[in-house]
């Protein structure tokens, strides 16, 4: 088979892959596979899906006596969903928000004396 014609079936098959291949995205941050994105509307919905899960766990742990079902996977899921980074920037918030309700408080008390 002629190089050339390798190559057009190789630029053919790059050019499908970048088409097509869409769920993976190589994970360039750890080097350690893939990672698989799922749509949520927001963070409200990805801890319901989280929920969700868990919940199914449960009635699976209670239904499943052959052990069917691979609940460490699922477990594993529900993890990624949690906004771990997310609510540490709700905390700073928080306190911040808090800190700001006192000194009001008390620039509304100077000024009332």
């Amino acid at each position: 088979m002629p190089m050339k014609t390798n190559i057009n079936k190789l630029e053919s098959l790059l050019q499908l892959a970048e088409t097509n291949f869409k769920m993976l995205c190589r994970d360039n941050t750890h080097n350690t596979g893939y990672i698989a994105a799922i749509k949520v509307a927001n963070y409200s919905d990805s801890l319901f899906i989280a929920s969700d899960l868990i919940k199914l766990c449960m009635i699976a742990m209670n239904a499943d006596e052959n052990h069917l079902i691979n609940l460490t996977n699922v477990l594993e899921i529900v993890l990624q969903f949690l906004p771990f980074e997310e609510m540490e920037v709700l905390d700073e918030l928080q306190e911040i928000l808090e800190s700001n309700e006192e000194m009001e408080e008390r620039i509304i008390g100077t000024n009332n004396h």
